[in-house]
């Protein structure tokens, strides 16, 4: 779900999504997770919900972006910064029904 969050105004690459992940401020998911997170566990996550349909990979095709149905984690691990992902509406529906949402807590002195 963190990736699903860092995605929900806008396509980023994998290098970005980790950066994003690993942020210690208000849009970060550093606070909620043992370590950094890692490009290699981030990618697999990227493909488990590429399986449930939760989000795309796209790739330039011209002027444009279009859905890559051939690339995967490999790719995502190459560091390809042709590679976006993009989540679907079924991706941003699961992502706005997460209830169990992680919530910072401040530390006590």
């Amino acid at each position: 779900m963190f990736i699903m969050d860092v995605l929900r105004y806008d396509m980023e690459t994998l290098p970005l999504i980790l950066q994003l992940l690993n942020l210690r401020d208000s849009i970060g998911w550093r606070f909620a997770w043992s370590g950094d997170f890692e490009e290699g566990e981030v990618a697999e996550a990227i493909g488990r919900l590429r399986a449930k349909g939760d989000v795309v990979l796209l790739t330039p095709n011209g002027h444009s972006l279009e859905i890559d149905n051939d690339s995967g984690v490999v790719d995502l691990l190459a560091g390809s910064p042709e590679i976006w992902v993009e989540l679907t509406e079924s991706g941003r529906d699961r992502w706005e029904r997460w209830e169990d949402f992680p919530v910072e807590h401040e530390e006590t002195s």
